[in-house]
């Protein structure tokens, strides 16, 4: 018989970023506050949703003109939880470019968790 083999999420491996990124806007306005995620288990597409997220926002009124962003990756801590890292901010939309640089610099080598619903061979075969 065969049968799929799903490999574990190597919890217990402290560093390990989860895939997770949040992106905080903040305006002049101190009641507009936005904290959105961004989740991926592909490290370079996640970046190019977060680039194509602050490229977009940079043309909305509320943020856009006077607006800041502060970006922190969600990293497996040592006792199995977890605990953000902060990777970079700015100012909208004048250090877009930059933080997006910094931030492939500083996220992009960070080994990632397996995804529990990755198969891990395929098809194995059973007994």
């Amino acid at each position: 018989m065969k049968v799929i083999v799903y490999r574990q999420r190597a919890r217990r491996v402290p560093g390990l970023a989860t895939g997770l990124l949040l992106v905080t806007l903040a305006s002049q306005d101190p009641e507009a506050r936005r904290t959105e995620r961004f989740w991926g288990a592909q490290a370079p597409r996640t970046v190019k949703k977060v680039a194509r997220r602050l490229h977009t926002v940079t043309e909305d009124p509320l943020f856009g003109a006077r607006g800041s962003f502060r970006i922190v990756a969600e990293v497996r801590a040592s006792n199995g939880g977890l605990r953000r890292v902060f990777l970079t901010s700015g100012e909208l939309p004048r250090d877009v470019e930059r933080a997006l640089d910094c931030l492939r610099r500083k996220w992009l080598p960070i080994a990632m968790e397996a995804p529990s619903h990755e198969p891990h061979d395929g098809w194995v075969d059973s007994e």
